[in-house]
């Protein structure tokens, strides 16, 4: 059973947003609170989860954190310092993450140039 381009749980990504998720999982269920899965996972989009997993989905929450002592003692500091000081605040976030892409572009381009088999070091 394929979702059509009108069907409002299909987002412009071409993903199913999570209030038709809850939806479906809620239509699914009967009255016993035993899941009953009329639809395959994979007919609904979702290869690698069990209906318990989708059922859950709406729930989930990222919680990612980098408790390195790198990153705490060093790499966050650092780039703190680099953002007050060495950015204008009239500079906007994409942009400098657009300067690091083009610094790693010519950076490539220098090695191409001088080495270009990799292999004249």
């Amino acid at each position: 059973m394929a979702k059509s381009a009108a069907d409002p749980g299909l987002s412009m990504a071409g993903t199913t947003s999570l209030s038709s998720v809850s939806s479906e999982v809620s239509a699914i269920q009967s009255n016993d609170g035993h899941d009953r899965c009329p639809l395959s996972a994979s007919s609904r989009g979702y290869y690698y989860l069990s209906p318990q997993a989708v059922k859950k989905l709406p729930e989930y929450q990222y919680q990612g954190a980098d408790l390195s002592p790198i990153y705490k003692h060093f790499l966050s500091p650092l780039a703190a310092w680099c953002v007050d000081h060495l950015t204008p605040t009239w500079l906007a976030p994409n942009s400098i993450t657009l300067l690091g892409l083009m610094w790693m572009i010519l950076s490539y381009c220098v090695i191409w140039y001088w080495a270009p088999g990799l292999y004249e070091a």
